[in-house]
Formats: structure tokens, sequence, C-alpha cells
């Protein structure tokens, strides 16, 4: 049987830590590109491609995302297994604390159906929240892992509401970094694509509303303000349509009035 391929460290590569910023990134990028460049007579087209397909993968939010998770798993994977943990695990599933550790033992062990099926046991007991027993950080990402779960599973009711959660929770205390961009881009696809199969019209307009006051950045209030419109236009509902039109006339005024420079007399 062949062994699996060891995945690259990009971070390693790069000499940036995994927290680093979309600048950072960049900077690093640049500087190693200049030294690993074929022209600069100690590069190769292969050492550049590597740097190059390093960039791409940690500069895009979603990409990140999966990558750190596979690294993340190869490492757990590669440490030496004095004992079975996960069967430790199992024989103390008496208490919530060993329910929610074997289910992020299990997510990151590609046993995703058998997580799903022991969150399930706890999704609704306060004693088991993953936060009582990660940091918060961890916590967080196992819970949007939960989340992606239910969407392949097209559970998507049940999908919103963890990350309708998260998207709270990271607004009262940053921790997701750059993969924040990532929960946005889900809740928009489960409020537009998928959730008008179980909530109301109206329903979905006050999900909108409850977001848009969290959220007031150009590019989802414009985003929201769309989707309220197709809501509006589908159902025959005139004023509110118009009203809708308004506010986006409104929030694109705003947005070309930031770009415009004021007049400097040239004497």
């Amino acid at each position: 049987m062949a062994s699996k391929q060891t995945l690259k460290n990009y971070y390693e590569l790069l000499g940036i830590s995994q927290n680093a910023d979309e600048k950072t990134i960049k900077k690093a990028f640049r500087k190693i590109a200049k030294e690993k460049h074929p022209d600069s007579g100690t590069g190769s087209d292969e050492s550049m491609r590597i740097i190059i397909e390093a960039y791409k993968i940690l500069s895009d939010p979603s990409k990140r995302f999966a990558y750190d998770h596979l690294l993340k798993k190869q490492k757990l994977q590669n440490e030496p297994k004095q004992f079975d943990y996960r069967e430790w695990l199992r024989e103390r599933l008496d208490k919530p604390e060993y329910i929610v550790k074997l289910i992020f033992y299990d997510l990151l062990h590609d046993m995703e159906d058998e997580a799903l099926e022991l969150y399930e046991t706890i999704k609704n007991n306060p004693d088991a929240r993953f936060e009582r027993f990660f940091e918060r950080a961890e916590a967080m990402d196992a819970e949007f892992c939960i989340a992606e779960e239910y969407i392949k599973r097209q559970r998507y009711h049940e999908a919103f509401l963890i990350i309708k959660q998260l998207v709270v929770k990271e607004l009262q205390k940053p921790t997701f970094g750059y993969f924040f961009d990532v929960i946005i881009s889900a809740l928009k696809y489960l409020l537009e694509k998928e959730l008008k199969k179980y909530l109301r019209p109206e329903e979905i307009i006050n999900e909108l509303d409850f977001f848009s006051t969290l959220l007031p950045d150009y590019d989802f209030q414009k985003w929201q303000l769309k989707v309220k419109a197709g809501i509006y236009k589908k159902n025959k509902q005139i004023k509110e349509l118009a009203a809708v039109h308004y506010e986006l006339g409104i929030l694109n005024s705003k947005k070309q009035q930031n770009y415009i420079k004021p007049n400097i007399p040239l004497s």
C-alpha cells in the first residue's frame, strides 16, 4: 500500500506563523519569490512553483481554512500513539467533557459521521458546550466544522443556527481572524439559497434585518438589500420593493461620496 503524501508546510516555507495576516503573507511571499526566482541564480522553476502554490492557498480564506485543517490532521496522525486515545474517550462517555473531546477527535480524523452522531446527543446540553473544554478559537472552529457537515448533508437550518451563533460570538470577541469571511460566505449562501425551504419569506427578511444591524459594511448591506428585493419581487410586494430600491440608492450614493476627492485649489 502506498504511503500518504506528506503535506508541505506552507507557513514554514514562507517563514511566517500560522496566525499571520494577509499583509504578512504577501510581504513574505514577495521576499522569498525574489530569492527563489530562477533568474536570481539561487532558485528554480520548481521552487518558484511551490512558493506560488503556497501563496495562492494562504491568501484565499476558504482554501487556507481547508489547508489548516489538513495540516492539523497530519500533525495528529504523525504523533506517536502510545495508547488508543479514542477508545479511552469512548469508555468515559458518561461525562459531557469526554463526549465533546471525542467529537473534536473524530472531526480531525475523518470520522465526521461519528462526530455528528455524538453531537446530536449533546447539542442542547449547556454543560456540553465546546468552550468549556477547549480554547475559544478551537471551540468555534469545531462548531463551524459541525455546521459544514450539516450543509453537506443538506440539513441547512441546523447549519444556519450554528453559524448564526458563531457570527454573534465573533462580533462580541473577534476570534476567527482571516476566516471570518468564510463564515459570512456560508451565512449568505444559506440565507439566499437554502433557507427558503425551511423559513417563510418574512422570517428570512427578519434574519436579514438582524444581521444587517450586526454587519454594517457596504458589501453585506448591499447583498442583504438585493436578497430582500428578490423576495419582495417574487411575492409582488410593490411598496416594500420600492423601499428597498430607495435604500440601495442611498447606500450606493454614500459609497460614491467616499470616493469623491475634495477640490483642492491649484493656486
